[in-house]
């Protein structure tokens, strides 16, 4: 039964994903770092046979759980085998780690002489040296910019596209 499902599911992505997306899949799970590989493995043991090493991020159809494995399969091409979910969890871990950057901005203005500003970032909690700080700002600064012209480009284009829409539909005089 398990299996009819997983051609079930195989067939069902054979279908409505293009051949080209299937390939693309399949040439990136092939080209995956090893480090961001999950092993696909023929029995529910580290030292059974190697079926396939998968890019972690490659979507998989969970089957059976048995303890700390579970039988999965690949929609992309079919094959089935058994991930350790403890080697599964430590790569995903390794790939979501969070990256936090905390930038506080202080300017001192005394009466009389130029303003002074001071940078003080962190880093996943630890303080950046004040070159590091000023980068970071000037980083911050022109990623501030750069959205700040795409959203006056797109205010342009959507008065363009209105100008074009009421001359091609002018509101009738009464």
């Amino acid at each position: 039964m398990r299996i009819f499902i997983v051609l079930l599911t195989v067939l069902f992505f054979a279908v409505i994903c293009p051949p080209s997306l299937a390939k693309s899949v399949v040439s990136k799970a092939v080209q995956a770092e090893p480090s961001k590989q999950i092993i696909l493995y023929a029995e529910p043991d580290l030292r059974a046979n190697v079926v396939a090493k998968l890019d972690v991020l490659q979507h998989l159809v969970p089957i059976y759980r048995k303890e700390s494995w579970l039988k999965v399969g690949n929609p992309a091409d079919g094959q089935v085998g058994w991930i350790d979910i403890n080697q599964y969890r430590q790569l995903m871990t390794k790939l979501y780690k969070p990256e936090t950057k905390s930038v506080f901005i202080r300017s001192i203005s005394e009466t009389g002489k130029s303003p002074k500003r001071e940078v003080i970032a962190y880093e996943n909690g630890k303080q950046l040296d004040k070159k590091q700080a000023e980068e970071l700002l000037k980083n911050m600064q022109r990623q501030q910019l750069i959205m700040e012209r795409r959203i006056e480009q797109m205010q342009n284009e959507m008065n363009k596209m209105f100008t074009n829409l009421m001359k091609e539909f002018p509101i009738p005089s009464m």
